[in-house]
């Protein structure tokens, strides 16, 4: 596969669609090559962030005889529960370099609605495609234990008690606690799946 340096948005989610499809395939093997556990990220109130809990990953693969990168980050909100996909994908060659960035809340439209609402919206986004196409089969293939021996859930000072007692907040820092990292990616945009987990917990 060749792609042109310049893409033009259209072209970017073509070329996003073409790579979570062979991913689909099997025809794309990406190597995972760094993780970064479930964690909370506390608001910046300076340039506008909520407070965000995610998990991110990088990856290579070879595609066409080119290297990419691709980094992904999932996320909710807290406290709206608004989920998220972010990706980064690279082609790192000084005659033909590449950069995609983007994100389900950059479609700015689509994104304007409830978080039960996100994923029938984003139902065809190629960014979810990939992102599913990649992170469970991450998820149940790789040994990600090591990463709780030195990992917290918690990493920042000055969080505030509303946030830290959110039930959102609970809620994933158990999911961290029993490592189920794959319960977390479903939750992002299953908010179906996010409420029974819920209901779950407030009855243990």
């Amino acid at each position: 596969m060749l792609y042109n340096e310049n893409l033009h948005e259209e072209e970017e989610e073509h070329l996003i669609q073409q790579i979570a499809e062979q991913t689909e395939r099997g025809k794309i093997g990406w190597e995972l090559t760094e993780y970064n556990p479930l964690s909370f990220l506390n608001e910046d109130k300076i340039d506008k962030n909520p407070a965000v809990i995610c998990q991110s990953f990088s990856f290579e693969a070879i595609i066409g005889g080119s290297r990419f990168e691709l980094d992904v980050m999932e996320n909710i909100d807290v406290p709206s529960g608004m989920g998220d996909y972010t990706i980064t994908l690279t082609r790192d060659e000084t005659e033909n370099y590449l950069k995609i960035e983007d994100a389900l809340s950059f479609d700015c439209d689509r994104y304007e609605c409830s978080p039960e609402e996100v994923a029938e919206r984003f139902a065809d986004s190629p960014i979810v495609r990939l992102c599913n196409a990649i992170i469970p089969t991450t998820l149940e293939q790789e040994d990600l234990e090591e990463v709780f021996t030195w990992a917290r859930f918690f990493n920042e000072v000055g969080i505030s008690a509303k946030l830290m007692n959110h039930p959102l907040t609970k809620f994933c820092e158990k999911l961290f606690d029993e490592h189920r990292l794959m319960d977390f990616h479903r939750c992002v945009l299953d908010v179906d799946y996010r409420k029974l987990l819920l209901n779950e917990l407030a009855h243990n």
